[in-house]
């Protein structure tokens, strides 16, 4: 039997437009039995066309030893309190890329009122409060692959769509929709010949 490559982690992301499918489960604070206290949030984004995609976003902390939060910026990795997480300063100092980005609420004006978050934990009052089924909006998040074994004893990964960013839009259902973007790694040497179609390029060896 020939050896299984272990798949390799890769960076990938999406992007998409649609609609807010709340359901009874979409919001969750809970504390776990060892002392975990998180927020979950769970909505499907209705693309058209009989889609719905799964997304998700998760936060919380140790209640006996709360854990600092890791960014990275031009300076390299650095550190923030979980007790600090709302100093101006520090917030400042975390690149906008690091942050998690709701806007599900206008002003008097009507202008969307965005708020930015170092977890999502924070971010679920928001959320539950403001966040309504068959909302238009736009969603950013990344994709993370997860490993899991089969009744058969097989191993299959799945993919989680994890938010980074949820805000309104004023987008039209035509142009609804989500695309995915995935890093791969592949062989030295992988790839071949543009296929007959000219759409691509054909493998020769393996995706790790």
């Amino acid at each position: 039997m020939a050896e299984q490559k272990k798949l390799q982690k890769t960076n990938g992301r999406f992007e998409g437009v649609g609609k807010v499918v709340l359901n009874e489960n979409s919001f969750k604070l809970a504390k776990s039995d060892s002392g975990y206290v998180y927020a979950r949030i769970n909505f499907s984004l209705d693309t058209g066309n009989g889609n719905r995609v799964n997304l998700s976003a998760m936060g919380g902390f140790n209640e006996s030893n709360p854990m600092s939060l890791k960014f990275f910026n031009n300076e390299g990795m650095f550190e923030v309190d979980w007790n600090d997480r709302f100093n101006e300063a520090v917030l400042k100092a975390v690149p906008n890329y690091s942050k998690f980005t709701v806007g599900v609420q206008k002003d008097d004006s009507g202008k969307v009122v965005y708020s930015n978050y170092l977890s999502w934990y924070d971010a679920v009052d928001e959320l539950q409060e403001y966040l309504k089924d068959g909302m238009i909006v736009k969603v950013k998040g990344n994709l993370k692959p997860q490993e899991f074994t089969s009744n058969d004893g097989s191993t299959n990964v799945s993919i989680q769509k994890d938010l980074t960013s949820i805000y309104l839009t004023e987008a039209e259902e035509d142009e609804f929709g989500i695309h995915f973007v995935q890093g791969v790694v592949i062989e030295r040497d992988g790839i071949g010949k543009v296929d007959e179609k000219g759409r691509g390029w054909e493998l020769d060896k393996d995706i790790l």
